[in-house]
């Protein structure tokens, strides 16, 4: 985890205010998600240093965004326990939101988790023709 990450904290510009970090196995994330995320990171302000983390149901999840403050220590740090200790050791910038969708918990990681989210996009897209009156689902 840590060397894909430190791998796209280095092609960024030094300037770069914020990095969003997704999981590639995490299909299920939708883009109102990331929305929340940056939203909540301009908030506090881009010279802030922050670290926001969604959560569902009191559950950290992913994607998550730190500032262009903590580049050093990524580069540098947290070699064995990956962005865990970045959070461990910066509760202070730590800011959590509340997101509705349960995928910010879900990744998949053997074949039986990928079958899961396979019915999970097709349930939801059932519950989008139910929905929609009669319009296709985005997912089709």
């Amino acid at each position: 985890e840590t060397a894909s990450v430190r791998c796209g904290v280095r092609a960024a510009c030094a300037e770069t205010k914020g990095f969003v970090v997704a999981l590639g196995d995490q299909p299920s994330i939708r883009g109102q998600v990331v929305q929340s995320i940056i939203s909540a990171f301009r908030s506090r302000g881009e010279d802030t240093p922050t670290i926001v983390v969604p959560t569902h149901n009191g559950q950290r999840g992913h994607p998550l965004l730190f500032s262009g403050h903590f580049r050093e220590a990524v580069l540098r740090d947290f070699d064995d326990v990956g962005l865990r200790g970045l959070l461990a050791a910066n509760l202070h910038a730590i800011e959590q939101i509340p997101i509705a969708e349960s995928g910010i918990l879900r990744d998949m990681d053997d074949p039986k988790q990928y079958a899961n989210e396979l019915k999970a996009r097709d349930a939801a897209c059932e519950a989008a023709k139910t929905s929609n009156a009669g319009r296709l689902p985005k997912c089709e």
